[in-house]
Parts: C-alpha cells; structure tokens; sequence
C-alpha cells in the first residue's frame, strides 16, 4: 500500500509541474482576450483562439479530474484532502462552457491579475464548477 501511495504522490507531483510549465506560456489576459471572444459567440469554433481557449481549460479540468480521482482512494489524509479541494475536479464535467465562462466572469473583475499565468483562475473556475467530492 506504501508503495502505490509513493507512485500516487510521485505522479502527481510530476503532473502538477508538467502542468505548470506547460500553462506559463500564456497570460490570464490573454487566455480572457480570446475566450471572452469564444463566449461572446456563443462558444463557435471559428478562429485558433477558439480552439486554444478550449484546450488550455480542458487539459486543465482532464488534469484536475485525474488528481480526483488518483485522491479518491485515501482522501481521509489531510495532505490529500488539500490537493482533492486545491487541484481536483469532478470527472463529471457535463459542460465546459460553464468553466470558460466562469474563468471569463472572474478574469473580467481581476485586471490587475491578468498579467500573471492563467492556471490559477482557470483553476479556481474549475473547482467553482465542478468541485471534486
């Protein structure tokens, strides 16, 4: 059991900064730019930004739905209980327009956070959502 809860952490931890990098590539205020352009269309898929609006949010909320349910065994523990409610989402995630425009709702009222990484307030979208149980 130690052994499965040591690979459990490892993979996590290894997700958790591969998902770092990979999202400090783009602005909260960009990623708003062109998912507020996405909602405001009803969410048609018409331009690259379209399309990188709804990948960036739904590599996050396929991410946060497998800390879930990785957590799922042992959310007794605190530290687990913490990244479960930090990181983790529902793996029923029946809309991902909710959570674009959830991200989009908040973004608008955060100017002053829009020049750091998005993976934050996509995060935060995510867990108002589709909190992980």
């Amino acid at each position: 059991m130690r052994n499965i809860k040591s690979i459990i952490s490892s993979v996590a931890i290894t997700l958790l900064v591969t998902l770092n990098c990979a999202n400090a590539a783009i602005s909260t205020g960009d990623l708003y730019e062109m998912c507020k352009k996405f909602s405001e269309k009803g969410f048609k898929f018409e331009t690259g930004d379209d399309s990188l609006c709804s990948t960036y949010v739904m590599g996050m909320v396929d991410f946060s739905a497998l800390v879930c349910g990785m957590t799922e065994v042992d959310k007794a523990n605190p530290d687990t209980a913490k990244a479960r409610y930090f990181f983790g989402s529902s793996a029923d995630v029946s809309d991902y327009r909710a959570i674009i425009q959830s991200f989009v709702n908040a973004a608008k009222t955060k100017p002053e956070e829009w020049k750091y990484t998005a993976n934050a307030e996509v995060r935060e979208a995510i867990v108002r959502v589709a909190p992980c149980k």
